[in-house]
């Protein structure tokens, strides 16, 4: 029974991370480049659970096979050995009998399986202001990406990480130019609100918070709520974080990313 609780636990482990690698639920949890390792090791476990089956199938064909046939002078003595190998009856002392039974897997090894079965029926929602609002800011040369933007005035579409890696090391290639970012609100304050982006390194468990302060005269959007914000640069606030400055020309609310994290 334990084997066969194994091997189902290696089951499903492989398919909750098959079905991860196939799909975008795979970016709730792990940067893309981690695709094709996922897919590898949900293959891999697949493949172990397999073999383990046959291999215990194997092995009860074999005892089934290899099992003296019953005769009419010890039927009795071969179920009385059974019973003696699956439970012990013992006294207490008291003339009272107790019997335990062995070999079977207890019920609380099942609930290993919970965490792995709910993966495979639903996926959490990604990590949002909640976790903004309690992850460190983003240590953005930490995190070992470099930041370039062409020359020229076209618009451009940023991540927020690499508008504050601009802000810093390059606020020059900044000014003047339309700049349009996607993240969600994180909070709203006086004259606009804080448009963040959680920044993972490895997965969602290292996620940082960028963050870009968007000035704004219009109504702040809800915070939690994704948007869209086109503007120019506006340098880089007093705050400790020295968090960047975008002037809105336009805010419009879209839907959650595929890809929710920098």
């Amino acid at each position: 029974m334990t084997g066969g609780i194994s091997s189902l636990t290696l089951l499903l482990f492989g398919a909750a991370l098959v079905k991860l690698g196939a799909s975008d639920d795979l970016l709730l949890y792990v940067r893309p480049v981690a695709r094709p390792w996922v897919l590898l090791a949900g293959i891999s476990l697949l493949l172990l659970a397999v073999w383990s089956i046959v291999a215990q199938v194997r092995a009860t064909g074999r005892a089934a096979g290899e099992a003296p046939a019953d005769h009419d002078g010890d039927c009795v003595s071969e179920s009385d050995s059974d019973s003696d190998s699956d439970s012990d009856t013992h006294s207490d002392g008291a003339g009272v009998g107790h019997t335990h039974t062995h070999g079977a897997a207890p019920r609380t090894a099942w609930l290993v399986l919970a965490p792995v079965v709910a993966v495979l029926i639903i996926a959490p929602p990604a990590l949002g202001e909640f976790t903004a609002n309690h992850a460190p800011p983003v240590n953005a040369a930490a995190t070992g990406r470099n930041a370039h933007l062409d020359a020229g005035s076209a618009p451009v579409d940023l991540p927020i990480l690499v508008l504050i890696l601009l802000s810093t090391d390059n606020p020059a290639a900044l000014a003047g130019r339309q700049l349009t970012l996607v993240g969600f609100v994180q909070k709203q304050q006086s004259g606009g609100f804080t448009l963040a982006r959680l920044i993972i390194t490895c997965c969602a468990a290292d996620a940082s918070t960028g963050m870009v302060t968007v000035l704004s005269t219009a109504p702040s959007p809800s915070v939690g709520s994704w948007v869209q914000v086109t503007g120019t640069f506006a340098g880089v606030g007093t705050d400790a974080n020295a968090t960047p400055r975008l002037r809105a020309s336009s805010v419009t609310a879209i839907a959650q990313p595929k890809n929710p994290y920098d």
